[in-house]
C-alpha cells in the first residue's frame, strides 16, 4: 500500500503542472513532458520496487520514480519545444503542423510546393524548408522520416516514381542545408493512404503532398 502511494504520489506531483494553453488553437492541453514524466514515474517505481530487495522496496520505488519521471519529462519536454518552435516558424506558410503520438506531423502541399508532374522544389518555397532545417539544426536527436503521396490520377507507376523524388529531394535539401544525412529518410508512397477523398478537385489537391514526421532517435 504504501509503495502505490509514494509511485501515485510523485506522478501527481508531476501532473500538478500539466494544463497549458495552446496559443495557435486556443485549446488547453496536457504537455507532453507530463505525459511522458507520469509514465516513466510509474513503470519505474514499479521497477525499481521490484528489483529491491524486500526491505528496499519503498527507496527503490521512490528512487526509480524520480529518476525516470525527470527523464520522461526531458524527452517530453523537448518534443514539446519543437512542436511550439516549429509553429512559430512555419506561422502563415500554409505548412500544418500537428502532434500524432510521439511525432510530430508537417504536411507540405505539393501544389505550393512543386510544380505539377514536377519533382524539383520551388525555389520560392526555399525559405520555408530554411525554417523547418533551423529547428531540426537545434534538436539534434530529432529522426526526420519525409513521406511522399499523390492522387489516385494517372499510372500507379507513375505516380510511386512522383511521389520517391519529391520526398527524395526535399531529404536532399535538409541535407545541404546541414543537416546530418543518418538522420533523414525518405520514401514515396504513390496514392496510398489518402487523407481527402480523392472523388474531388479539392480533395485530389491535398493528397498530393509531402509530409515531413519528426521523432526521437
Amino acid at each position: 500500500m504504501k509503495l502505490k502511494i509514494v509511485v501515485l504520489s510523485i506522478s501527481a506531483i508531476i501532473l500538478s503542472g500539466c494544463n497549458t494553453l495552446d496559443p495557435y488553437s486556443g485549446e488547453v492541453k496536457t504537455s507532453n513532458s507530463v505525459i511522458y514524466g507520469v509514465g516513466g514515474a510509474v513503470l519505474c517505481g514499479v521497477g525499481g520496487a521490484m528489483v529491491s530487495g524486500k526491505k528496499d522496496q519503498l527507496k527503490g520505488a521512490i528512487i526509480g520514480s524520480t529518476a525516470c519521471g525527470a527523464l520522461g519529462s526531458i524527452y517530453g519536454n523537448s518534443l514539446d519545444e519543437q512542436e511550439s518552435l516549429l509553429r512559430r516558424e512555419l506561422l502563415n506558410s500554409g505548412v500544418q503542423v500537428s502532434r500524432v503520438g510521439k511525432e510530430i506531423k508537417l504536411i507540405l502541399d505539393s501544389n505550393i510546393t512543386f510544380s505539377p508532374a514536377q519533382t524539383e522544389i520551388k525555389s520560392e518555397y526555399y525559405s520555408i524548408l530554411n525554417s523547418i532545417s533551423k529547428v531540426l539544426k537545434k534538436y539534434k536527436n530529432t529522426r526526420v522520416d519525409i513521406k511522399g503521396y499523390t492522387d489516385n490520377s494517372g499510372l500507379r507507376m507513375d505516380n510511386l516514381y512522383l511521389s520517391e523524388e519529391r520526398a527524395e529531394n526535399v531529404r536532399k535539401f535538409l541535407i545541404q542545408s546541414g543537416i546530418k544525412s543518418g538522420r533523414i529518410y525518405a520514401r514515396g508512397y504513390g496514392d496510398m493512404n489518402p487523407i481527402y477523398t480523392n472523388t474531388t478537385f479539392q480533395g485530389r489537391a491535398k493528397n498530393r503532398r509531402v509530409e515531413i514526421h519528426l521523432s526521437e532517435l
